[in-house]
Protein backbone atom coordinates (compact mmCIF):
# COMPACT_ATOMS: atom_id res chain seq x y z
CA UNK A 1 0.00 0.00 0.00
CA UNK A 2 1.41 3.56 -1.33
CA UNK A 3 -0.03 6.90 -1.08
CA UNK A 4 0.29 9.90 -3.72
CA UNK A 5 0.16 13.47 -2.74
CA UNK A 6 -1.09 15.10 -5.54
CA UNK A 7 -1.51 18.98 -6.80
CA UNK A 8 -4.27 20.00 -8.02
CA UNK A 9 -5.20 19.70 -12.03
CA UNK A 10 -3.19 16.65 -12.33
CA UNK A 11 -4.80 13.59 -13.68
CA UNK A 12 -4.85 10.61 -10.90
CA UNK A 13 -5.77 8.13 -13.69
CA UNK A 14 -7.24 7.79 -17.25
CA UNK A 15 -8.78 4.90 -19.10
CA UNK A 16 -5.51 3.77 -20.83
CA UNK A 17 -4.01 2.89 -17.19
CA UNK A 18 -3.62 -0.49 -17.17
CA UNK A 19 -3.49 -1.32 -13.27
CA UNK A 20 -5.81 -2.56 -11.10
CA UNK A 21 -4.96 -1.00 -8.07
CA UNK A 22 -7.40 0.47 -5.85
CA UNK A 23 -7.35 4.16 -4.85
CA UNK A 24 -9.22 5.74 -1.65
CA UNK A 25 -9.04 9.49 -1.40
CA UNK A 26 -7.84 10.38 1.85
CA UNK A 27 -7.78 14.11 1.23
CA UNK A 28 -8.72 17.08 -1.04
CA UNK A 29 -11.13 16.70 -3.96
CA UNK A 30 -11.59 15.32 -7.87
CA UNK A 31 -13.74 14.74 -10.41
CA UNK A 32 -14.80 11.71 -12.22
CA UNK A 33 -15.25 12.67 -15.71
CA UNK A 34 -16.82 10.70 -18.63
CA UNK A 35 -14.33 10.53 -22.20
CA UNK A 36 -17.10 9.05 -24.40
CA UNK A 37 -15.87 9.39 -28.55
CA UNK A 38 -17.23 11.60 -30.27
CA UNK A 39 -18.70 13.66 -27.45
CA UNK A 40 -18.13 16.32 -25.21
CA UNK A 41 -15.98 15.51 -21.92
CA UNK A 42 -18.68 15.56 -19.07
CA UNK A 43 -18.00 15.31 -15.13
CA UNK A 44 -19.83 12.38 -13.49
CA UNK A 45 -19.39 12.79 -10.67
CA UNK A 46 -17.67 15.08 -7.72
CA UNK A 47 -15.07 13.03 -6.04
CA UNK A 48 -14.53 13.96 -1.90
CA UNK A 49 -13.01 11.86 1.27
CA UNK A 50 -13.74 9.51 1.97
CA UNK A 51 -14.26 8.35 -1.54
CA UNK A 52 -12.71 5.47 -3.99
CA UNK A 53 -12.75 5.85 -7.29
CA UNK A 54 -12.32 2.95 -10.29
CA UNK A 55 -13.24 -0.11 -7.95
CA UNK A 56 -14.86 -2.01 -10.83
CA UNK A 57 -11.52 -1.78 -12.30
CA UNK A 58 -10.31 -3.32 -8.92
CA UNK A 59 -13.26 -5.29 -8.10
CA UNK A 60 -14.44 -7.28 -11.23
CA UNK A 61 -11.06 -6.20 -13.55
CA UNK A 62 -13.36 -3.98 -16.01
CA UNK A 63 -11.93 -1.54 -18.06
CA UNK A 64 -12.11 2.01 -16.92
CA UNK A 65 -14.69 4.51 -18.80
CA UNK A 66 -13.19 7.84 -17.05
CA UNK A 67 -10.92 9.98 -16.34
CA UNK A 68 -10.42 11.29 -12.22
CA UNK A 69 -8.84 14.97 -11.73
CA UNK A 70 -7.72 16.29 -8.82
CA UNK A 71 -9.42 19.64 -8.05
CA UNK A 72 -7.40 20.57 -4.77
CA UNK A 73 -3.93 19.26 -3.58
CA UNK A 74 -5.16 15.64 -2.54
CA UNK A 75 -3.60 12.36 -1.05
CA UNK A 76 -4.59 8.78 -2.77
CA UNK A 77 -3.91 5.49 -1.29
CA UNK A 78 -3.42 2.89 -3.74
CA UNK A 79 -3.62 -0.80 -2.46
CA UNK A 80 -2.91 -3.36 -5.80
CA UNK A 81 -4.63 -6.61 -5.85
CA UNK A 82 -1.12 -8.28 -4.87
CA UNK A 83 -0.70 -6.00 -2.05
CA UNK A 84 -4.46 -6.67 -0.80
CA UNK A 85 -4.30 -10.27 -0.83
CA UNK A 86 -1.23 -9.66 1.43
CA UNK A 87 -3.11 -7.52 4.05
CA UNK A 88 -6.20 -9.96 3.94
CA UNK A 89 -4.00 -12.99 4.95
CA UNK A 90 -1.81 -10.66 7.79
CA UNK A 91 -4.52 -8.44 8.80
CA UNK A 92 -8.36 -9.31 7.77
CA UNK A 93 -9.72 -6.98 10.14
CA UNK A 94 -7.76 -3.58 7.93
CA UNK A 95 -8.63 -5.73 4.76
CA UNK A 96 -12.31 -5.59 5.92
CA UNK A 97 -12.09 -2.22 7.01
CA UNK A 98 -10.48 -1.13 3.36
CA UNK A 99 -13.20 -3.00 1.27
CA UNK A 100 -16.21 -1.73 3.70
CA UNK A 101 -14.18 2.15 2.41
CA UNK A 102 -14.16 1.22 -1.39
CA UNK A 103 -18.01 0.18 -0.78
CA UNK A 104 -19.36 3.21 0.96
CA UNK A 105 -18.48 5.48 -1.98
CA UNK A 106 -20.47 3.03 -3.73
CA UNK A 107 -22.97 2.55 -1.43
CA UNK A 108 -23.63 7.16 -1.87
CA UNK A 109 -23.86 6.83 -5.85
CA UNK A 110 -26.23 3.84 -5.72
CA UNK A 111 -28.41 5.57 -3.13
CA UNK A 112 -28.31 8.61 -4.88
CA UNK A 113 -29.05 7.09 -8.10
CA UNK A 114 -32.17 4.85 -6.69
CA UNK A 115 -33.72 8.34 -5.43
CA UNK A 116 -33.15 10.02 -7.99
CA UNK A 117 -31.12 13.07 -6.17
CA UNK A 118 -27.97 13.15 -8.12
CA UNK A 119 -27.25 15.48 -11.08
CA UNK A 120 -27.89 13.02 -14.18
CA UNK A 121 -30.58 11.24 -12.60
CA UNK A 122 -32.35 14.44 -11.79
CA UNK A 123 -32.26 16.16 -15.35
CA UNK A 124 -32.13 12.75 -17.25
CA UNK A 125 -33.52 9.93 -14.82
CA UNK A 126 -37.32 8.16 -15.35
CA UNK A 127 -39.51 8.97 -12.89
CA UNK A 128 -41.27 6.13 -13.08
CA UNK A 129 -44.32 4.14 -14.89
CA UNK A 130 -47.98 4.53 -13.23
CA UNK A 131 -48.78 0.97 -14.14
CA UNK A 132 -46.03 0.30 -11.28
CA UNK A 133 -47.54 2.14 -8.00
CA UNK A 134 -44.52 1.89 -5.12
CA UNK A 135 -46.36 0.97 -2.04
CA UNK A 136 -44.60 0.25 1.58
CA UNK A 137 -45.05 -3.12 2.44
CA UNK A 138 -43.94 -5.87 5.63
CA UNK A 139 -41.22 -8.37 4.28
CA UNK A 140 -42.43 -11.76 4.15
CA UNK A 141 -39.53 -13.73 5.45
CA UNK A 142 -40.08 -17.32 7.25
CA UNK A 143 -36.96 -18.77 9.37
CA UNK A 144 -36.39 -22.37 8.54
CA UNK A 145 -36.29 -24.66 11.52
CA UNK A 146 -32.70 -27.15 10.83
CA UNK A 147 -32.11 -30.38 12.65
CA UNK A 148 -28.52 -31.83 12.51
CA UNK A 149 -29.05 -33.70 9.27
CA UNK A 150 -30.94 -30.31 7.46
CA UNK A 151 -28.27 -28.23 8.66
CA UNK A 152 -25.49 -30.06 6.99
CA UNK A 153 -27.65 -30.24 3.81
CA UNK A 154 -28.04 -26.32 4.11
CA UNK A 155 -24.25 -25.96 4.44
CA UNK A 156 -23.49 -28.50 1.17
CA UNK A 157 -25.37 -26.29 -0.19
CA UNK A 158 -23.74 -23.09 -0.24
CA UNK A 159 -21.07 -24.20 -2.03
CA UNK A 160 -22.90 -23.37 -4.96
CA UNK A 161 -22.40 -19.54 -4.20
CA UNK A 162 -19.45 -18.04 -5.24
CA UNK A 163 -18.08 -16.31 -2.78
CA UNK A 164 -18.05 -19.32 -0.62
CA UNK A 165 -16.53 -21.91 -3.08
CA UNK A 166 -12.61 -20.99 -2.10
CA UNK A 167 -13.69 -20.65 1.57
CA UNK A 168 -14.00 -23.50 4.34
CA UNK A 169 -17.48 -23.92 4.86
CA UNK A 170 -17.46 -25.33 8.73
CA UNK A 171 -17.24 -22.34 10.63
CA UNK A 172 -20.54 -21.13 8.42
CA UNK A 173 -22.05 -24.41 8.42
CA UNK A 174 -21.70 -23.99 12.20
CA UNK A 175 -23.08 -20.73 13.06
CA UNK A 176 -26.63 -21.71 10.81
CA UNK A 177 -29.83 -20.97 13.12
CA UNK A 178 -27.44 -19.23 15.32
CA UNK A 179 -25.09 -16.47 13.40
CA UNK A 180 -26.93 -16.95 10.16
CA UNK A 181 -30.11 -18.19 9.18
CA UNK A 182 -31.70 -19.69 6.59
CA UNK A 183 -34.91 -18.27 5.88
CA UNK A 184 -38.33 -18.62 3.02
CA UNK A 185 -40.26 -16.04 1.32
CA UNK A 186 -43.29 -16.92 -0.71
CA UNK A 187 -43.76 -15.80 -4.10
CA UNK A 188 -45.66 -12.54 -4.18
CA UNK A 189 -44.11 -11.69 -0.97
CA UNK A 190 -41.42 -8.55 -0.60
CA UNK A 191 -37.90 -10.11 0.90
CA UNK A 192 -36.77 -6.38 1.76
CA UNK A 193 -39.45 -3.68 2.15
CA UNK A 194 -38.74 0.33 1.21
CA UNK A 195 -37.88 1.94 4.63
CA UNK A 196 -37.34 -1.06 6.98
CA UNK A 197 -34.80 -0.80 9.25
CA UNK A 198 -33.53 -4.71 9.84
CA UNK A 199 -30.26 -3.77 8.64
CA UNK A 200 -29.09 -7.54 7.30
CA UNK A 201 -27.80 -8.84 3.97
CA UNK A 202 -29.18 -11.75 2.20
CA UNK A 203 -27.78 -14.30 -0.28
CA UNK A 204 -30.62 -16.07 -2.73
CA UNK A 205 -30.00 -19.48 -3.23
CA UNK A 206 -33.26 -20.74 -4.72
CA UNK A 207 -36.32 -18.55 -6.59
CA UNK A 208 -35.96 -15.68 -8.65
CA UNK A 209 -37.07 -11.73 -7.36
CA UNK A 210 -37.56 -8.12 -8.86
CA UNK A 211 -36.19 -5.07 -7.15
CA UNK A 212 -38.27 -1.65 -7.49
CA UNK A 213 -37.27 1.52 -6.44
CA UNK A 214 -38.93 4.47 -4.23
CA UNK A 215 -40.80 5.44 -7.58
CA UNK A 216 -41.90 2.38 -8.17
CA UNK A 217 -40.41 0.99 -10.96
CA UNK A 218 -38.32 -2.03 -12.07
CA UNK A 219 -34.84 -1.59 -11.25
CA UNK A 220 -33.48 -5.24 -11.61
CA UNK A 221 -34.40 -8.84 -12.06
CA UNK A 222 -32.45 -11.57 -9.70
CA UNK A 223 -32.37 -15.31 -9.95
CA UNK A 224 -30.96 -17.91 -7.36
CA UNK A 225 -29.27 -21.35 -7.77
CA UNK A 226 -25.67 -21.00 -9.40
CA UNK A 227 -24.19 -19.07 -12.06
CA UNK A 228 -21.43 -16.99 -12.64
CA UNK A 229 -21.47 -14.35 -9.38
CA UNK A 230 -23.53 -14.63 -6.02
CA UNK A 231 -27.05 -12.70 -6.39
CA UNK A 232 -26.88 -10.12 -3.03
CA UNK A 233 -29.89 -8.55 -1.65
CA UNK A 234 -30.20 -5.38 1.07
CA UNK A 235 -26.19 -4.76 0.58
CA UNK A 236 -26.64 -0.86 0.64
CA UNK A 237 -28.70 -0.77 3.72
CA UNK A 238 -26.06 -3.80 5.54
CA UNK A 239 -23.33 -1.20 4.68
CA UNK A 240 -24.81 2.28 5.92
CA UNK A 241 -27.18 2.98 8.53
CA UNK A 242 -30.93 4.03 7.50
CA UNK A 243 -33.72 2.18 5.76
CA UNK A 244 -34.00 0.02 2.56
CA UNK A 245 -33.94 2.68 -0.64
CA UNK A 246 -36.33 -0.02 -2.39
CA UNK A 247 -37.94 -3.32 -2.44
CA UNK A 248 -37.29 -6.94 -4.00
CA UNK A 249 -40.44 -8.90 -4.20
CA UNK A 250 -39.97 -12.79 -4.51
CA UNK A 251 -41.12 -13.54 -7.72
CA UNK A 252 -41.33 -17.33 -7.25
CA UNK A 253 -41.03 -18.91 -3.80
CA UNK A 254 -37.60 -18.26 -2.70
CA UNK A 255 -34.58 -19.46 -0.01
CA UNK A 256 -31.92 -17.06 0.92
CA UNK A 257 -29.50 -17.44 3.84
CA UNK A 258 -29.77 -14.38 6.56
CA UNK A 259 -26.81 -12.35 7.37
CA UNK A 260 -26.65 -10.00 9.88
CA UNK A 261 -24.70 -6.87 10.63
CA UNK A 262 -23.29 -8.24 13.60
CA UNK A 263 -22.45 -11.39 12.01
CA UNK A 264 -19.62 -10.07 10.83
CA UNK A 265 -17.83 -9.46 13.88
CA UNK A 266 -18.08 -13.22 14.77
CA UNK A 267 -16.80 -14.17 11.65
CA UNK A 268 -13.63 -11.66 11.82
CA UNK A 269 -13.34 -13.41 15.13
CA UNK A 270 -13.92 -17.05 14.27
CA UNK A 271 -13.32 -17.12 10.60
CA UNK A 272 -11.59 -13.91 9.40
CA UNK A 273 -11.11 -15.59 5.97
CA UNK A 274 -15.13 -15.89 5.57
CA UNK A 275 -15.74 -11.82 6.45
CA UNK A 276 -12.84 -10.89 3.65
CA UNK A 277 -14.49 -12.90 1.32
CA UNK A 278 -18.35 -11.55 2.05
CA UNK A 279 -17.06 -8.21 1.88
CA UNK A 280 -15.38 -8.85 -1.54
CA UNK A 281 -18.74 -10.25 -2.79
CA UNK A 282 -20.65 -7.25 -1.29
CA UNK A 283 -18.10 -5.06 -3.38
CA UNK A 284 -18.28 -6.83 -6.59
CA UNK A 285 -22.22 -6.72 -5.92
CA UNK A 286 -22.41 -2.88 -5.92
CA UNK A 287 -19.86 -2.45 -8.63
CA UNK A 288 -22.37 -3.83 -10.88
CA UNK A 289 -25.02 -2.00 -9.32
CA UNK A 290 -23.09 1.40 -10.12
CA UNK A 291 -21.96 -0.24 -13.77
CA UNK A 292 -25.84 -0.87 -14.26
CA UNK A 293 -26.78 2.77 -13.40
CA UNK A 294 -24.24 4.14 -15.29
CA UNK A 295 -25.34 1.94 -18.46
CA UNK A 296 -29.06 3.14 -17.96
CA UNK A 297 -27.64 6.52 -17.96
CA UNK A 298 -25.80 6.00 -21.30
CA UNK A 299 -28.97 5.15 -22.80
CA UNK A 300 -31.14 7.95 -21.50
CA UNK A 301 -28.27 10.59 -22.82
CA UNK A 302 -28.02 8.76 -25.98
CA UNK A 303 -31.98 8.63 -26.50
CA UNK A 304 -32.45 12.32 -25.95
CA UNK A 305 -29.80 12.74 -28.22
CA UNK A 306 -31.03 10.48 -30.70
CA UNK A 307 -28.25 7.90 -30.63
CA UNK A 308 -27.59 4.33 -30.36
CA UNK A 309 -25.24 2.86 -27.85
CA UNK A 310 -24.65 -0.64 -27.02
CA UNK A 311 -26.90 -2.63 -24.70
CA UNK A 312 -25.96 -2.97 -20.81
CA UNK A 313 -23.21 -5.75 -20.23
CA UNK A 314 -25.45 -7.66 -17.76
Amino acid sequence: MSHDALPPGRTIVDPHTEDRDLRLMASGSAVNVLQAPGRVPETVRDLKPPGAFHTNTFALGQARRTAILTTASSTVLRISPRGFRKISMDTPMIAVALLRWAAMDLVDGIREHRSGSNAWAIRYGWRGSPEHVFETASAGRQPVELDPGTRDAAAEGLRSVRCFQSVSLHPLANGLGTHVHLVTVPEGEPIVAHGELDGHVYLLLEGEAEMFGASGYSLARFRGGGGAQEVIIGEVSFLAQGGRVGTVTATTDCLLLQIPRDAVLWMLRHHPVLAVTLHKALLRTLCWRMLEADDEREQLVAALAGTVVPPPRR
